[in-house]
């Protein structure tokens, strides 16, 4: 991949760097480097990102025995080369919260990109800025809206991704303490097991009693973070709260007015299909499952957050959202 010069979006389709997006961090003693991926024109508009990586995975240009890697230092120069689109919002979430149905809602639109929970961008900080100028490349050239979904536990690197995006609509969706935690005693998230998230990044103690039980380790995991959000939305006015409860379709009209977007009839029509299927298993219709009783040992402090923050939601008024930024 040759250095070329910035190119025009009309340019973009003969840009060798058209289609490629750095996917994976390779250490070797001292070394950095980053594997490269070619997505050909295919959308990244699926459940979660790994299963884009798996169709990616299937294209000639990444199945040959022949792989491509940069060193990762590379990756603000040419990110600069590439007619790129800046994040039209970030999403924040605690996780089964309805955070990747949103993501799927907004993926809906052909002028949109919708990136949920890429695995490179936990490894990249330090480059993040670069990596999502690739993401976020205007392959079809009729793009014109990047929607990022974070990991749950990226509440903690708010502050750099503020840095990066001053004035980006934040979404913040949450959803009652003890359906969050039901959903995770039925399917396990990676922020539900202990240790696979740095516990000082959460500001947990990994040789407390519970961080060596899973019952009581996603209590004090959904604890911190409504205290995440709690500190981010009493100091962000570019922040919108957003509670699961509120159902899909009107999460959806908050947040697509939030941003300034005029969605058409069709565009609401086919959000109003989408909400009929399951988030993650779109071929799946949507059942609601009951929620069973909340006994953790702190759940008194867990609905303590949660009626903090909603009351914090209620109280947000965006009369004219597309001028608050």
């Amino acid at each position: 991949m040759p250095h070329l010069p910035t190119m025009e979006v009309s340019d973009f389709a003969k840009h060798p760097l058209r289609g490629w997006i750095p996917t994976k961090l390779i250490i070797d003693k001292e070394v950095i480097a980053c594997k490269w991926t070619y997505t050909k024109d295919f959308s990244f508009n699926l459940p979660f990102f790994d299963e884009a990586i798996q169709i990616f995975n299937k294209l000639p240009q990444n199945s040959t025995i022949y792989k491509v890697y940069s060193t990762i230092e590379l990756l603000p120069e040419w990110s600069r080369e590439i007619p790129t689109i800046p994040p039209a919002a970030l999403i924040f979430h605690v996780s089964r919260c309805g955070s990747t149905l949103i993501s799927q809602i907004l993926g809906l639109n052909q002028q949109h990109i919708s990136l949920s929970e890429v695995p490179l961008f936990d490894e990249i900080l330090h480059f993040l800025d670069a990596a999502i100028k690739f993401y976020g490349a205007n392959r079809n050239l009729n793009e014109e809206r990047l929607f990022i979904k974070t990991d749950s536990w990226h509440l903690y690197f708010y502050q750099q991704y503020r840095k990066l995006f001053p004035n980006t609509p934040f979404i913040i969706l949450y959803r009652q303490p003890g359906e969050v935690l039901d959903s995770n005693k039925r399917k396990k998230g990676i922020q539900g097991v202990p240790g696979m998230v740095e516990p000082t990044l959460l500001g947990l103690d990994a040789n407390a009693p519970y961080f060596h039980h899973t019952d009581t380790y996603m209590p004090m995991v959904l604890e911190k973070f409504f205290e995440a959000i709690l500190d981010i939305a009493n100091n962000d006015r570019h922040t919108l709260l957003v509670n699961y409860n509120e159902g899909p379709m009107v999460i959806a009209e908050r947040i697509i007015g939030f941003c300034g977007i005029n969605a058409d009839e069709e565009e609401r029509m086919l959000i109003a299909q989408r909400t009929q299927h399951d988030a993650k298993y779109p071929y799946k219709k949507y059942q609601e499952l009951n929620a069973s009783n909340n006994d953790s040992a702190n759940a008194a402090r867990l609905l303590e957050l949660y009626r903090q923050v909603d009351t914090l939601r209620l109280g947000q008024k965006f009369n004219n959202p597309a001028h608050c930024f």
